[in-house]
């Protein structure tokens, strides 16, 4: 997934999510209109193009509703946050109980008045599934929150020579910093200046260094090249990237995510702390 797909929905560039979601859509679209479906008269067609439609529209809620989440409720405190919940709802079911009634219309008529005495109850069940999928959603947006936060996490590496380069460096000299980093690349030993470089991303076992010649991957973590590097010139701006701020040339806010834009047109994730470190070391 590219940085760009990272910072959209996961319901459209997602496949995991993507393919988890549309199942539990179908499912519980299915079981949904089958129960009303009953109750409205048990007409095959009608429960199953209902079945279909609410799926549909409930995903598309979903996919709505992370960007309410993930843009909108971050900026939005009190009853600012409040009022967004409510009229969030009432469009949800306003939109899913609209589409099911144009279809009874359209394509099945003569049911349309016992369709009509159900809608009081399907309103309260849309408001059920309205209030779990945003329970879902917070907590997924707590989850990814507290983990940006945890800026000093890194996996350890493992026990090689490459990997251990940076320890012993920085415990041989104490105040040494990078000038340089070398990377073996089959027979070849790439050198690459700390100033060429515009971020470095957490890859696993290994950091991975981007210039705009290309990439590089040598063993080790993003939190001992942040004690090596130059402190004026590098940040690290999130557990997964440590960036030139020489290669910054803008940042920009979607609600409380900030993202920051590369002299080569990438753009990254700034995490909350990350945030806080840029704004002291730029001096914003």
């Amino acid at each position: 997934m590219s940085d760009a797909e990272m910072q959209s929905n996961p319901f459209i560039y997602d496949k995991f999510v993507r393919g988890c979601t549309a199942f539990l859509c179908v499912a519980v679209g299915l079981v949904y209109a089958f129960v009303f479906g009953l109750a409205a008269g048990p007409d095959t067609e009608l429960i199953i193009a209902d079945g279909l439609v609410s799926s549909v529209m409930g995903y598309a809620v979903c996919a709505l509703l992370w960007h309410v989440h993930h843009y909108s409720i971050p900026s939005a405190t009190g009853y600012q946050a409040f009022i967004m919940y409510a009229f969030y709802c009432l469009l949800s079911i306003l939109l899913i109980t609209g589409a099911e009634t144009l279809l009874v219309y359209e394509a099945f008529d003569g049911e349309l008045v016992s369709f009509a005495g159900t809608l009081p109850a399907r309103a309260f069940c849309l408001v059920m599934f309205y209030f779990v999928i945003n329970l879902l959603l917070a907590f997924v947006m707590k989850v990814d929150e507290d983990g940006e936060q945890d800026a000093d996490f890194d996996p350890a590496p493992d026990d090689d020579a490459d990997s251990s380069e940076p320890v012993a460096l920085s415990a041989k000299n104490p105040g040494k910093i990078l000038e340089r980093i070398t990377v073996k690349t089959g027979q070849e030993i790439e050198v690459i200046p700390v100033e060429d470089i515009l971020y470095i991303k957490a890859e696993d076992d290994y950091v991975d260094f981007v210039t705009s010649d290309g990439s590089w991957l040598k063993a080790g973590t993003l939190k001992e090249y942040d004690s090596l590097l130059p402190a004026d010139k590098f940040a690290r701006i999130h557990r997964s990237y440590i960036v030139n701020l020489e290669k910054i040339t803008k940042i920009e806010r979607f609600g409380q995510q900030q993202l920051l834009q590369l002299s080569d047109g990438t753009s990254l994730r700034i995490s909350v702390n990350g945030y806080k470190i840029l704004r002291e070391k730029l001096e914003l």
